[in-house]
């Protein structure tokens, strides 16, 4: 696919800053065609845009986009589809046709089908803060070395609570790495939930965000809070945590029937992501775990852990508690440890869970909002834990190896200046050569 020409374009401001009709907020994320990229993108025009397009690939390549809104914004929304990739970088605009209003031109990559290695980054519970901040300049970093193919935020996106200036705020700050890097989202408690959320219910969070499989509308329905999609040689599948999901209902019964389906020597790893966590030693709320009560109220492992260990899910990305954990493999109510799997040192110095039996799960939800001061018991399943802001950084060597970094940002309490690497750990599943 050719890539486009360089067109007049309008000048990279913020949204709040911008003439009427310049288009903002422009992001990417995948679809569940490997040959599409969804793309939404926002504007304030002084009248409504009845030709809003995407320009891309070639010349000829123009897609038309649906408009959206909703009452306490004053952004229109705008989202579209391109279509027919083939993998080659593709060069695009968004814009209004009849007024001649378009986004610099921006390139990405379409989602790769093959290859035996691939890196993402990973993190939840973000907002607007100083820390968040630092965390979208070292991960800004990053992704300009045309290393990662993703970036997953696990639920708490901007934390508006209802002041629709924070998600323009919010957007703004990320619009320099989601325009060329696909950006997947889950949502929180604080995206989703009435009191948490400000009253927004997740509306904002649906209709900003267009991802896999999923239906915007003017109304609010599970069906579009959950999702799985496949990227390379793994099946990814995130989870709606704070909608409903005991044995009996859509979601749990769309998860089983996601896991049945997963052809392992197509996808030989499966990666779960879900705000809230089935495993997290903080004090912190309702994380406390007894025979009974199995982390988070209890709830989340009594209903989807018996499921993992069913269908053989590989690692869980949580995120909620503003802290970085993970865990040994474990299963079973944390009845069933496996650290016999642990190689210390690994031939880089990191340690290595070789064929554990059990889940890996990892709290990401250090990304910028602030700390909550728990206390941090050492259950024997809890491998590390740190109380600091950044980002986490998977990285797939080949079809049988992955491994998380922590990466922080610095400059808090104890620490050199930032970023830097605070805690790895290779995932091997030695099985799957």
């Amino acid at each position: 696919m050719k890539l486009l020409a360089l067109l007049p374009a309008a000048s990279a401001v913020l949204l709040s800053e911008a003439p009427a009709g310049t288009p903002g907020q422009v992001h990417l994320a995948y679809t569940s065609d490997p040959t599409s990229m969804s793309i939404t993108w926002t504007a304030r025009p002084d009248t409504p845009c009845t030709k809003p397009v995407v320009r891309y690939g070639d010349s000829d390549d123009v897609v038309a986009a649906s408009t959206l809104g909703y009452a306490t914004t004053n952004d229109t929304i705008f989202t579209a589809t391109m279509t027919g990739l083939d993998g080659d970088a593709v060069c695009y605009q968004v814009g209004c046709s009849e007024t001649d209003q378009f986004s610099d031109s921006e390139t990405f990559f379409p989602l790769p089908t093959d290859g035996d290695s691939f890196a993402f980054i990973a993190f939840g519970d973000m907002g607007v803060s100083t820390a968040a901040k630092s965390t979208v300049a070292n991960m800004a970093a990053d992704l300009a070395k045309n290393e990662y193919d993703f970036v997953l935020h696990n639920g708490d996106i901007s934390y508006a609570r209802g002041d629709d200036g924070i998600w323009d705020e919010w957007f703004d700050l990320l619009q320099p790495a989601m325009q060329s890097t696909p950006y997947m989202v889950t949502p929180g408690n604080h995206d989703l939930l009435h009191s948490d959320s400000g009253g927004e219910d997740g509306i904002p969070y649906s209709l900003r965000f267009a991802m896999p499989d999923t239906t915007l509308g003017d109304g609010l329905g599970d069906e579009r809070l959950y999702y799985s999609w496949v990227h390379r040689f793994v099946t990814f599948i995130n989870l709606s945590t704070d909608s409903d999901y005991a044995e009996g209902t859509d979601q749990y019964e769309w998860l089983e029937k996601t896991l049945a389906s997963v052809d392992r020597e197509k996808t030989p790893w499966v990666i779960v992501s879900g705000h809230k966590n089935l495993y997290c030693s903080s004090t912190y709320g309702s994380n406390d775990r007894s025979s009974t009560t199995r982390g988070d109220a209890g709830d989340l492992t009594k209903e989807l852990e018996p499921l993992f260990e069913k269908y053989g899910v590989d690692i869980y990305i949580g995120a909620h508690i503003h802290a970085y954990e993970r865990t040994y493999p474990v299963a079973k109510n944390a009845t069933a440890v496996d650290k016999d799997c642990v190689e210390e040192g690994g031939e880089d110095g990191v340690d290595v869970y070789r064929n554990g039996e059990g889940v890996v799960y990892f709290v990401l939800g250090m990304s910028g909002a602030g700390h909550l001061g728990e206390e941090w018991p050492d259950p024997e399943w809890s491998a590390v834990h740190a109380e600091e802001y950044g980002y986490a950084a998977l990285s797939f060597a080949n079809r049988t190896s992955v491994k998380l970094e922590f990466v922080a940002n610095g400059g808090e309490e104890g620490q050199g200046d930032g970023p830097l690497v605070r805690d790895s750990v290779w995932v091997v599943k030695d099985q799957r050569e």
